[in-house]
């Protein structure tokens, strides 16, 4: 099994970008099953990071321009929950595409009937909830709650993010009825909060990066015919 991941943004031109890149790739194989390779492309013509319609139309011309040169994969995944294009980029491809926002909503929606997930900033809430609309899963989200944390101080400073994700996680379940909460953000999924969260909470805490990848493996090999 051959995965490839895209990221949506040009990692590499930020803050010790390399060292975000390879522990990046690092969490990636660490999710994949044994036997999984794994490989990891950046976007060299996206944004430093995706927080607004503008960032992920901004990230859609660079992960064509990648999917179309990918070759020998079974599927392909994409590093960006609000799923960028992701309909488009099907079409450029054989292989199963998946994205983590299409993935980790169908998670918690096989697992609960009541999901939240939480957002980075508030311009997000509007385009996750859009894709909820578009996936069919509308009926199951109980809210989207912002943390008011933009995306690059979530990778800076784990802390600030993990605190404050478990205060807004506690009012999705207190006052929305969440039942799981989704991390509705590649860079707390990355920091893998989840851990912290999941603790304190005392309810699931889906890390998108772990439907993404394990979905992907399954979707793969459901394409090639394979058990």
């Amino acid at each position: 099994m051959r995965i490839l991941h895209l990221s949506a943004t040009h990692l590499l031109a930020g803050d010790r970008g390399k060292e975000e890149f390879e522990r990046r790739l690092a969490t990636l194989r660490e999710i994949a099953s044994p036997g999984t390779i794994l490989d990891m492309w950046e976007n060299p013509t996206g944004p430093l990071s995706v927080q607004s319609e503008n960032d992920e139309q901004a990230a859609v011309p660079g992960l064509m321009e990648n999917i179309k040169k990918a070759s020998g994969y079974d599927a392909i995944t994409l590093g960006c929950f609000g799923d960028p294009g992701l309909f488009e980029l099907r079409r450029l491809t054989s292989v199963p595409v998946l994205g983590p926002g299409i993935s980790s909503m169908h998670a918690a929606s096989l697992m609960s009937e009541r999901f939240s997930i939480l957002s980075p900033v508030r311009d997000s809430i509007s385009r996750q909830t859009r894709n909820a609309q578009k996936y069919g899963l509308f009926g199951k989200l109980a809210s989207i709650r912002s943390l008011d944390i933009p995306v690059l101080t979530i990778r800076k400073d784990r802390q600030q993010a993990v605190e404050t994700a478990i205060t807004i996680a506690r009012q999705c379940i207190e006052q929305d009825g969440a039942e799981i909460i989704v991390l509705g953000c590649m860079s707390m999924a990355f920091q893998r909060i989840d851990r912290e969260l999941s603790q304190e909470l005392g309810i699931p805490v889906i890390n998108p990066l772990i439907p993404l990848v394990r979905f992907a493996e399954a979707m793969g090999a459901c394409a090639r015919g394979q058990a």
